[in-house]
């Protein structure tokens, strides 16, 4: 951690998140109670693809400006607790053909350990390459 804080307990730190407003990045957005550390932060609540009227209510986090949200970067560090989360959903029925959500099994650490479950804000950006225009835009970025 950006702190030298050791976490050897509970979910330890989650996902890297980034600030925006764009509705792109807020794919998977999640709100934090405030700074825990440099660069850490308490997560307090996390939303699967909220709309913006969703994150306005329930994903404001000190601090950051208005209509500015913690986006998750697709970077995750989890003990190995995530993998008992993801087992129990594993045998959790469910529509034919439907895959296991990581964000589900992350709802769980949450739900878990709530005073231990942190966001690490990353320096630099992320890029959804999965999509036409996050590929071109994390292009752009490489010729700069």
């Amino acid at each position: 951690m950006a702190s030298g804080e050791p976490v050897d307990r509970g979910a330890g730190v989650g996902p890297a998140v980034q600030a925006t407003s764009n509705s792109a990045e807020r794919q998977a957005s999640a709100s934090a109670q405030g700074q825990h550390a440099t660069r850490v932060y308490r997560c307090r609540s996390f939303v699967e693809k909220p709309a913006l009227d969703v994150a306005r209510r329930e994903l404001v986090t000190p601090g950051l400006g208005e209509d500015q949200f913690l986006a998750h970067g697709g970077i995750f560090v989890f003990t190995p607790e995530i993998f008992d989360c993801l087992s129990r959903l594993a045998v959790q029925d469910r529509p034919m053909g439907t895959e296991i959500q990581l964000a589900d099994a992350q709802k769980m650490l949450l739900e878990r350990h709530g005073d231990d479950y942190f966001l690490y804000r990353m320096a630099g950006r992320a890029y959804d390459t999965g999509v036409p225009g996050g590929y071109l835009a994390a292009q752009d970025a490489m010729r700069q």
